[in-house]
């Protein structure tokens, strides 16, 4: 945890390894949210010693991160980089690993879920 809480603001080149030079690549930052997550749950529920209001504050500013940078409200929806404009069908991970509630009642899923419809869906079928 003392190396992730070090490097997950860092660019990278993202889950499809794009050329180019490395970006924040919000999948990325969601996956080192994960990690922690993850973590947390593992220590609570085997009842280990580990910081764990250290690891919350970790995980409460990489959500925080991710919502402030790499929301776009104009397109209603996450976007591939932090302040880009594109969509990226990776970002129907968010809901699948608990970043955001896969319910309706969370606007930024249904907004985020339109928006690859419109965008990235032709017969039935997603691009990435």
């Amino acid at each position: 945890m003392a190396h992730l809480a070090q490097i997950w603001r860092q660019p990278d080149q993202g889950i499809w390894e794009s050329r180019g030079k490395p970006q924040q690549n919000t999948v990325s930052k969601v996956m080192a949210w994960v990690a922690v997550d993850r973590a947390i749950r593992a220590a609570t529920q085997s009842h280990q010693q580990a910081p764990l209001r250290e690891w919350q504050r970790l995980r409460l500013r990489i959500h925080a991160d991710v919502c402030r940078d790499a929301f776009r409200t104009d397109l209603d929806s996450f976007t591939q980089t932090y302040g880009g404009d594109e969509l990226d069908a990776s970002l129907l991970l968010l809901p699948l690993v608990g970043f955001i509630s896969p319910h309706d009642h969370d606007p930024r899923m249904r907004g985020m879920v339109a928006a690859i419809e419109r965008h990235l869906m032709s017969d039935g079928l997603v691009f990435r």
